[in-house]
């Protein structure tokens, strides 16, 4: 992609520039991205939902030139802009000789996760990747994502691929708050004031493999640099009932949006899936 060869202070600046069009003039999914604020912060007044819009659109458009810079960016500047805060938490499974199941969300940028993980653990980390409907642009994403090492597998290859690697000291990561598909299996959780069908099939495998489950929360600290730190979210997922490992991830997640909500991805349509009524609850009187 030959941007990608342009320094991140040249891509920053048709970032901005990029910021001013999608914001001002072509207004891309404003309304989706208000409608979203306002139901998950009602306390919020009109002025403070508009200022974390603002924010909000000016990260993803970093987040989209941080992410062609992923095709051409060298080991030493990605290991100098994604750092990690606590490796050793992650790397103490490996000596125990621990499978680990490592969640993510759409926070900060978790684009630069499968470039930067490889490089600081002994693991063999393994991450599912969405097929893109154009197929240049699925092979360009899929091999800059894989550039240091990170393998890259469908959702249908999950199951596979943890049965196949049982014998090695591997990583499978997910994104933890993608929304799951309408006829797939879905647990249901209170999620920034609303009601939230969260997928089951992280906590399923977690279970299955009793590997421990940790979030990895990527936090910006200033433009073009971000640290991660690993939050454990179970030890031992054998000995959870069904459901706590996702309660608590999204409880996590929801307390660090709420610090911060310009970084989480405000633009997608999280919530299109409705809470069924109860059976047995009476019909309201028309």
């Amino acid at each position: 992609m030959p941007l990608s060869v342009l320094p991140l202070g040249v891509l920053y600046g048709l970032s901005s520039c990029m910021y001013f069009v999608i914001f001002h003039v072509v207004r891309y999914r404003r309304r989706v991205v208000v409608e979203n604020l306002k139901k998950s912060f009602p306390e919020k007044s009109d002025s403070e939902i508009e200022a974390i819009a603002r924010k909000f659109f000016a990260h993803l458009c970093d987040l989209i030139f941080e992410s062609i810079k992923g095709c051409a960016i060298s080991e030493a500047e990605i290991r100098r802009r994604h750092r990690y805060t606590n490796i050793e938490l992650l790397n103490a499974y490996y000596d125990k000789g621990k499978r680990v199941t490592i969640l993510g969300a759409h926070y900060g940028n978790w684009e630069w996760v499968a470039l930067s993980l490889p490089l600081v653990t002994k693991f063999q980390t393994y991450g599912i990747f969405q097929t893109l409907t154009n197929p240049f642009m699925d092979r360009t994403v899929k091999k800059s994502r894989q550039r240091h090492g990170m393998k890259l597998i469908s959702t249908k290859e999950v199951a596979r691929t943890l049965r196949d690697t049982q014998a090695k000291k591997t990583t499978m990561g997910y994104i933890g708050d993608q929304s799951p598909s309408r006829h797939g299996r879905h647990h249901w959780v209170r999620f920034l004031n609303q009601d939230t069908a969260a997928s089951t099939g992280y906590e399923h495998f977690a279970k299955e493999y009793d590997a421990p489950v940790l979030y990895l929360n990527i936090v910006k600290t200033q433009r073009g640099y971000y640290e991660g730190t690993f939050l454990t979210v179970a030890d031992e997922p054998r000995k959870t009932r069904d459901g706590e490992i996702i309660e608590c991830f999204m409880s996590t997640l929801e307390q660090i949006i709420r610090k911060q909500p310009e970084y989480w991805l405000w633009s997608h349509r999280r919530w299109k899936l409705q809470k069924p009524v109860a059976a047995h609850q009476p019909r309201p009187n028309v």
